[in-house]
């Protein structure tokens, strides 16, 4: 009876879903999400929840972002760069490193500077290298915080890129330029560290958007870099 339930619960989203608003903006709040969280609850396996593998949802609006935080209530956020350069994904077995992997076909001697050993780690590291092969690390496969990730890299022996709390408890009484403009600033330093960097991604440990989408990107107008 509940797997029938569900069904039904699916058909209704996926009708809703065809009439929603082209209008990003009006999305949302939007009822859609309410009924997606109920299926959530009653059928966590649901494909309607999943988003495709590697998509996080991208911003240009300041005010979105905005939003968004009040709609889940203010979470903890944390902001890494957004990078431009090709990502590199490192594999560990057993906690030895096996192999580097990235579009631009970079051996593994060529990212020298990371640890050989992780003990007792099976997994991926992801990173880039700056304009000096220096190996920046901003995220690993395992289940954890944002901080238990950031300080494992770190005591494992990798150089982390740059990472600060994000004031969405201050976002009520902020205006939306001075925290654009805080935003451009951080940008702007990740570029004097030799990286290519056009946004930031915000980082949450709790979801923030259906499909347990804990990630998102912010990339600013040009006028406003």
């Amino acid at each position: 009876m509940i797997n029938t339930y569900a069904d039904l619960i699916e058909e209704i989203i996926i009708e809703m879903k065809a009439s929603l608003p082209k209008e990003e903006h009006l999305l949302i709040g939007h009822e859609y999400f309410v009924w997606l969280d109920f299926l959530k609850k009653i059928k966590p396996n649901s494909k309607l929840l999943s988003l495709p593998q590697g998509t996080i949802k991208e911003y240009t609006e300041i005010g979105e972002i905005m939003i968004l935080a009040e709609t889940n209530k203010y979470p903890v956020w944390h902001i890494q760069p957004h990078f431009t350069l090709p990502e590199i994904v490192i594999t560990y077995e057993d906690g030895e490193l096996q192999k580097v992997n990235s579009k631009d076909n970079i051996n593994m001697s060529e990212v020298w500077d990371v640890p050989r050993h992780i003990p007792e780690f099976s997994g991926t590291v992801k990173g880039v290298l700056n304009d000096k092969k220096t190996f920046f690390a901003h995220d690993l496969e395992m289940i954890g915080s944002f901080l238990q990730k950031m300080e494992l890299l770190k005591n494992a022996g990798f150089t982390i890129s740059e990472y600060v709390l994000f004031p969405t408890d201050k976002i009520a009484s902020t205006s939306s330029n001075k925290l654009e403009a805080s935003l451009v600033n951080f940008i702007s330093k990740s570029c004097e560290a030799g990286l290519k960097v056009d946004g930031v991604v915000m980082v949450s440990d709790v979801s923030l958007l259906p499909g347990n989408c804990t990630r998102l990107i912010f990339k600013p107008k040009l006028e406003n870099i």
